[in-house]
């Protein structure tokens, strides 16, 4: 079940279209930074939905459970479909 569409703030909506300007100018190597509690996971989950509806695949590490979860949450409420790796953790 899908909750309420995302919602961007005004500067994650500029940030976005910051990043976006600087692939289109062949930058390979871009960055962003942002303050906890700003909404990068919202961010960055927006620019990868905009991927997948454009046939590009993604890949999104996360070195904690929770950021994992997050995330994938974000994905589905934009529609994308993420999946997981098997418990590495476990033999």
């Amino acid at each position: 079940m899908r909750s309420a569409p995302v919602q961007l703030r005004a500067y994650q909506g500029r940030d976005i279209a910051g990043i976006r300007s600087s692939f289109a100018g062949r930058g390979r190597r871009v960055l962003s930074r942002s303050p906890t509690g700003s909404g990068k996971t919202v961010q960055f989950s927006t620019g990868v939905a905009v991927a997948a509806a454009r046939g590009i695949w993604a890949v999104i590490l996360g070195h904690q459970d929770e950021i994992v979860r997050q995330t994938s949450k974000v994905l589905d409420e934009l529609g994308v479909t993420a999946s997981s790796p098997p418990d590495m953790t476990r033999p």
